[in-house]
């Protein structure tokens, strides 16, 4: 049986289905139409599609693309197929469908995935899909230019067009080019320009397709009288998810629904998260809730035991699923009331990104139950931050661009890069290390060697020895849906409570600090020796300490004293390098090359605009300095866009994929923000900086630029580089073999328009 319509929905539809019309006889537009997740987008388009081939008589044939990894496409077929009941035709683009097809049909909707379409092949410039290459029959590209000659318009419908089809993308190329479209319909949360149609989130709310209220760690207070010190912070969340649920499932059965309600329960993406897994399996396990009885499921890459389809039914008996990161492109779960959000230590970032997975509402209504209305977070986190975070189930964890379509990524034969197999550039810390971190201890105190038990004395300069296996989680909280994208913060300070730290946490937070301040000493190699020496000094110096209990206690030391003990490590990594210089290159160079696609993080890259940028976007560091490369990268689109092919970003990580140059053997590799090649075959490699900017490392690196390039020219490449700075709303390079800061000598550098 068909759903019915909500008044909002009717409302836009009518509304799209004018603005269709309206465009239909003008090539080339586009409508944007935005609805927050969980107000029906897919289910209104579908509507839309009903209502064009009932109403309409004009020859019109429909493209549903989806953008992003997975099966999304799929899941809208299936989707939109259940809701029309047979007409119009529903067809997932595939071989067989292209060989029974010339041409689409009046009225007809194909499905397809439009970023494994358009993938091409590593060099070859070829089409990786064989939909499109040249073949005995037909391909997709017959296809649509079969379906113009019989005077059929298409209409492309893109499924989540924030993902891709931003400006100059190879989606958009092709979207342009290969299909032209009509109309183009662009779906989205969160779309890129002012919407034409919009469903509001107040809208959604009002009519029960969304939750009203989000409530964080309810029952978890200042004076709950379960937060004893023996129940970690992520035991007590699980605990209170847990009550929760079986609440939830109380009120269904008062109301006699057979809705059994969803658990998601997040854990970090690092090896923390391994060991958070084991303690939620084992805090279920206690609960009856195990995989084995089918109660519990897991998914993560490579490892998912269930149907991620059956598992969205109402009365599906999957009580709990556990994953890393947002669990697929498309995936949602109406029935799914709770987030269990475990902290990362590796991670500063406070976001809950997958808020948009227990928004829903499993039947499309309001209850006017305030316990079935709600959604609840339960987390360890002492706060968080929601500022501009969508909560879309369709958000992707990473940020990918390509190539633009058709542009040349070739660097010549033998240009090389320099890369660091290891970010260490210096041998391991060994035993050798104990007396250094016991002595750089006993300074920093004002202690003697051979005093003991020295607790008063250690307190007394800023030691923290009370409360130390205490952390701090958010007090129950409510706000509203509406209001969460606009709060600042939620939870910290008097607003979160006391309770003791997990012990997963604290030894992740323990090797985290331990690694930061490592100073080039081999990571794997050196974390135990140095581990041994923060025994001995707290095993010697501080008293009343169980021997079962000095790993823990010296953990939860270092990571509540981090500032401390941060100065001590640091300070003993640099005298063991100093004292014991064994220092080994421990790279190579190789042939670079450019990679098809880069990917970036969302929470740590912000993306700047570059008509000449060889992606389809640039992106740069967040907390980066941007300023100085946006204006450089503005003057090249306006002043030298006819001279350049294109310019790239080089990325900031010890990758390979990054370009590297070596500088010295006790310093990691230089990775010069821009690599540029000039429509006269030259290629450029530059480094932006402030003037008087860090001057003696970047005298070594410039030094070390122009020592790449010279080889590289006595080997025949028409190369150059070097450091430019903004002076004056101008532009200077320096690339002489002898660097001297602008501040200092402004007639060592040149405008860099004698080059560009």
């Amino acid at each position: 049986m068909s759903k019915q319509l909500k008044d909002y929905q009717i409302r836009v539809v009518d509304e799209l289905y004018d603005f269709f019309n309206f465009l239909l006889n003008k090539d080339g537009k586009e409508i944007v139409f935005k609805a927050p997740t969980g107000s029906g987008k897919t289910f209104i388009m579908t509507k839309l599609l009903e209502k064009i081939s009932i109403e309409n008589s004009e020859m019109v044939a429909f493209i549903w693309a989806s953008i992003g990894k997975g099966d999304l496409h799929r899941q809208s077929y299936e989707s939109v197929v259940k809701e029309l009941e047979g007409y119009p035709n529903c067809q997932l683009l595939n071989e067989a469908f292209v060989s029974a097809n010339s041409y689409l049909k009046d009225k007809q909707i194909i499905f397809v995935n439009w970023e494994k379409l358009v993938q091409k092949n590593k060099g070859t410039d070829t089409w990786k899909n064989s939909l499109m290459k040249d073949q005995e029959g037909r391909n997709f590209i017959d296809l649509i230019e079969e379906t113009k000659k019989r005077g059929i318009k298409i209409c492309l419908i893109v499924d989540e067009s924030h993902i891709g089809l931003s400006k100059d993308t190879s989606i958009s190329i092709f979207r342009d080019e290969i299909i032209s479209p009509t109309v183009t319909i662009n779906m989205s949360a969160t779309p890129k320009r002012k919407p034409d149609v919009e469903v509001s989130l107040e809208e959604a709310i009002d009519e029960g397709m969304i939750k009203q209220q989000l409530i964080i760690n309810k029952d978890i207070s200042l004076n709950s009288p379960d937060g004893n010190d023996d129940q970690d912070s992520m035991n007590l969340v699980l605990e209170k998810a847990e009550k929760q649920r079986k609440l939830i499932i109380e009120e269904y059965k008062k109301l006699e629904l057979d809705i059994n309600p969803l658990v998601l329960v997040q854990v970090p993406n690092t090896e923390i998260g391994d060991d958070a897994i084991r303690v939620v399996k084992e805090y279920l396990g206690k609960e009856n809730i195990t995989e084995d009885n089918g109660k519990l499921a897991i998914w993560l890459d490579g490892y998912k035991y269930f149907d991620s389809e059956k598992i969205k039914d109402n009365n599906n008996t999957i009580d709990y699923l556990i994953f890393k990161t947002v669990v697929d492109t498309g995936w949602d779960c109406p029935r799914a009331h709770m987030l269990v959000k475990f902290r990362d230590v590796h991670s500063t970032t406070s976001k809950i990104q997958t808020v948009g997975r227990i928004l829903r509402t499993p039947e499309g209504k309001k209850y006017d139950n305030a316990i079935l209305d709600n959604g609840y977070i339960f987390t360890n986190m002492e706060y968080i931050d929601p500022r501009n975070d969508e909560y879309s189930p369709n958000r992707t964890k990473d940020i990918s661009v390509t190539v633009k379509l058709g542009w040349d990524k070739t660097l010549p034969e033998g240009f090389d890069s320099f890369y660091k197999s290891r970010v260490s550039s210096y041998n391991s810390a060994d035993a050798r290390i104990y007396e250094i971190i016991e002595d750089v201890f006993i300074e920093y105190f004002g202690i003697e060697k051979d005093e003991m038990f020295v607790d008063e004395k250690l307190k007394n300069k800023g030691l923290i020895l009370d409360g130390i296996d205490k952390s701090f989680i958010i007090q129950e909280t409510a706000t509203e849906i509406s209001e969460w994208h606009t709060e600042s913060r939620i939870g910290g300070g008097i607003f979160s409570r006391e309770i003791k730290s997990s012990e997963i946490e604290v030894r992740g937070k323990y090797e985290i600090i331990i690694a930061a301040n490592l100073n080039g000493l081999a990571k794997v190699r050196s974390i135990s020796p140095i581990k041994q020496g923060v025994l001995r000094v707290v095993d010697k110096y501080i008293s009343g300490i169980p021997r079962n209990k000095l790993v823990v206690y010296s953990q939860l030391l270092v990571v509540k004293n981090e500032d401390l003990f941060t100065q001590i490590l640091d300070k003993s990594t640099q005298i063991f390098k100093e004292k014991y210089p064994d220092a080994n290159m421990n790279g190579e160079y190789n042939e670079f090359e450019i990679s098809d696609v880069s990917y970036y993080s969302s929470e740590t890259y912000k993306e700047i605009q570059s008509y000449l940028s060889l992606y389809s976007q640039m992106f740069v560091l967040k907390d980066g300095t941007s300023g100085i490369e946006e204006r450089f990268l503005l003057k090249l689109d306006t002043h030298y866009r006819k001279r350049i092919e294109w310019v790239w970003h080089n990325g900031s990580e010890p990758n390979i994929e990054n370009f590297g140059i070596m500088i010295k053997s006790d310093l990691p590799a230089f990775r010069p923000d821009f690599i540029i090649k000039f429509i006269d075959s030259r290629i450029g490699i530059f480094d932006t900086k402030g003037i008087n900017y860090m001057v003696d490392d970047t005298t070594v690196k410039a030094e070390a630029l122009q020592i790449y390039v010279k080889e590289k020219v006595e080997k025949g490449l028409n190369i150059f580089g070097g450091i430019i700075v903004e002076y004056q709303n101008e532009f200077y390079l320096n690339k002489n073999e002898k660097y001297i800061d602008f501040s200092v000598d402004k007639s060592q550098w040149e405008k860099i328009n004698r080059y560009f």
